[in-house]
């Protein structure tokens, strides 16, 4: 468990693994407990993404790390407010972050299972690592679909993500307690210049 895990209950449903796989890297530590393709054939297994017979090159790692890099930029953009000046690390690994997203997910074909109620996107070819990743971003869209999305959120400080379950949808940050009152601590430094 990291220090920077949100003080609220995990997202909803299928959400919860995008936000573990966003999880699996912490910005502030530079940990990522997707150490080797192993850990990843790992995780995938224990989120009944992938069966435990499949085996997991890295260059799956790879594409999982593209996957969980973009869907990061995009959640903390989700908690970026439009007058708020990105800082300069996050510009530019940002729009990096999401054209690789966008390129490999053209690789990761989804279709309309028409047999479903309702009707779902699912992954083109079955039981691989990129049908995992697909899964993913299938659960992305649904969310999309379903009004969820803008509540997966990256925190301001460390780019944690969580779900935000508040009435308003105006947390900022994972913990109130931690980067809550880094937060307020800088902004009092910077008042104090």
């Amino acid at each position: 468990m990291s220090a920077n895990e949100p003080d609220s209950d995990a997202a909803p449903g299928a959400l919860r693994r995008v936000e573990e796989l966003i999880n699996t890297f912490s910005v502030d530590t530079g940990t990522d407990a997707l150490t080797d393709p192993a850990a990843l054939a790992a995780w995938l297994a224990e989120r009944d993404l992938l069966p435990e017979t499949v085996a997991v090159s890295a260059a799956d790692l790879d594409r999982a790390r593209v996957v969980r890099e973009g869907l990061r930029a995009i959640v903390v953009a989700n908690n970026t407010p439009a007058s708020a000046a990105r800082k300069t690390d996050d510009a530019a690994r940002t729009p990096a972050a999401l054209a690789d997203l966008a390129a490999l997910a053209r690789e990761l074909p989804l279709v309309l299972d028409p047999l479903t109620t309702p009707p779902t996107l699912v992954p083109h070819t079955p039981d691989t690592p990129d049908a995992a990743l697909a899964q993913l971003l299938a659960d992305v869209a649904k969310s999309v679909a379903d009004g969820t999305w803008s509540r997966m959120k990256g925190c301001r400080m460390c780019e944690w993500a969580y779900y935000d379950y508040s009435r308003n949808r105006s947390r900022a940050w994972c913990s109130m307690a931690l980067c809550g009152n880094r937060a307020k601590a800088q902004a009092f430094r910077d008042r104090s210049r």
